[in-house]
């Protein structure tokens, strides 16, 4: 990340040599501090030339040949040490080679975009409409959302919690990571955070707390403060507001799948340093460097897996696997198919990893089977199941992404001209 006083020189510097124009014939201003920063770029605040508030996103110079570097090491270990992981290297390879060109990246965020601005979730979230013509292959220009990042939100959020208790934020980690060691030690799945309605409630004691401390206070103000009159200082509860945190994750989640199973277009990299709350209360989406494209036949496949997942037989799950996505092991061991799968589109509970931690249980399926062949339409949707799963499990929720994603397939498989249930296996992609 560029931080050093001269900053806005080697930016200015970067920008003009990829536009080849100085910066004056392109933005009345650009702010030196980066909103967000990566190893490949970072997005910084600007104004245009006509009064519109941008973001714009500046490519370190040499990081394509920086990664290229890093990821030929990775690729040399995993041949020797660890090949079972190539399959999946290669492709996760390919997709990060996109994020070196902006002008694609715009094209494909303007595409996502499009495609939510139809779906049922166009008033709940946003996306940045990406400036086409401003856009070259080291500088993306976009439309600025105005918020703060969910990151952010989610310590304010423990902060107001943490608050109320008496404690500090630290403490309750702490707290929870012992009652976590304790459940594991007792082959229990980690404590399930407070539901929707739960929170709600909890949300609404919290403002009754801070509303009683405001007539207490204008009170005391009113009476005793002529006399005696007292500095208040804010606490932290007062400034700091609760998440829904259970409905911003199934929301997350359930864009996510219909990007994949509807439109066929979706981010491969749905991390929580990519997701922001907005002022209008939506949640705004950002980066899509990582875009995959998945053809129809590919989603229909990969929609009859997570019907078998959520509602089949281990026999139904082979079918899919073997069948129809074209996924070949070594052994193609039944036992192995099925708990790969699982751990791949649903999730890692113990009741899947047999009471093992999920590192261990993935290596001791490796001792019976490993996987030889698999499309590489379904490594990048696995990739974005797994980086939903593991941010939900962060914060204590340990979703089935195969019985949240079970509606959105099952509606994919019946206009494709499969019936419900498990016998839309039989349906034929076109």
């Amino acid at each position: 990340m560029m931080h050093h006083p001269n900053l806005l020189m080697k930016l200015c510097a970067i920008i003009e040599h990829s536009y080849e124009k100085p910066m004056d014939q392109l933005f009345q201003s650009i702010d030196p501090k980066p909103l967000g920063a990566a190893s490949i770029g970072q997005t910084h605040r600007a104004v245009l030339l006509d009064g519109q508030e941008v973001a714009v996103k500046v490519q370190h110079p040499d990081a394509e040949t920086f990664f290229r570097w890093d990821i030929k090491t990775i690729q040399d270990f995993c041949r020797y040490f660890q090949p079972v992981h190539l399959p999946f290297l290669v492709e996760v390879e390919k997709q990060f080679m996109t994020e070196f060109n902006y002008v694609e990246e715009a094209k494909n965020l303007a595409t996502v975009r499009k495609n939510i601005a139809k779906s049922p979730y166009a008033t709940k979230v946003a996306i940045p409409e990406p400036k086409i013509e401003l856009c070259t292959k080291e500088v993306l220009v976009m439309e600025f959302l105005k918020g703060r990042k969910l990151l952010d939100g989610i310590h304010d959020h423990f902060e107001a919690i943490a608050a109320d208790k008496g404690v500090t934020v630290e403490f309750l980690k702490q707290d929870q990571e012992q009652r976590d060691k304790e459940r594991a030690v007792r082959g229990l799945d980690i404590e399930t955070g407070p539901s929707s309605l739960q929170l709600r409630l909890y949300g609404l004691t919290l403002r009754t707390k801070h509303l009683a401390r405001r007539v207490g206070r204008v009170s005391y103000d009113y009476t005793l403060g002529f006399i005696a009159p007292k500095k208040w200082s804010p606490r932290e509860d007062e400034k700091h507001k609760l998440l829904n945190l259970p409905d911003i994750l199934k929301l997350v989640m359930d864009v996510h799948g219909y990007e994949i199973f509807v439109n066929g277009s979706f981010n491969g990299d749905p991390h929580p340093g990519n997701i922001m709350l907005l002022e209008d209360g939506r949640l705004g989406l950002i980066d899509y460097g990582q875009v995959k494209h998945i053809s129809r036949e590919h989603r229909i496949h990969l929609a009859k897996l997570i019907v078998a997942l959520a509602d089949g037989s281990r026999e139904d799950i082979i079918a899919v696997l073997t069948k129809d996505m074209r996924i070949k092991t070594k052994n193609m061991d039944p036992y192995f198919l099925e708990k790969q799968a699982r751990l791949m589109f649903d999730n890692d509970d113990r009741t899947v990893t047999e009471g093992m931690n999920p590192q261990l249980f993935l290596e001791h399926l490796h001792t019976i089977d490993r996987i030889e062949y698999i499309p590489d339409e379904y490594v990048m949707a696995f990739r974005c199941s797994l980086l939903l799963r593991g941010f939900s499990y962060l914060l204590h929720y340990n979703f089935s992404h195969a019985k949240s994603w079970e509606g959105i397939a099952r509606q994919v498989l019946q206009e494709a001209g499969g019936e419900n249930g498990i016998t839309s296996m039989q349906c034929t992609a076109i």
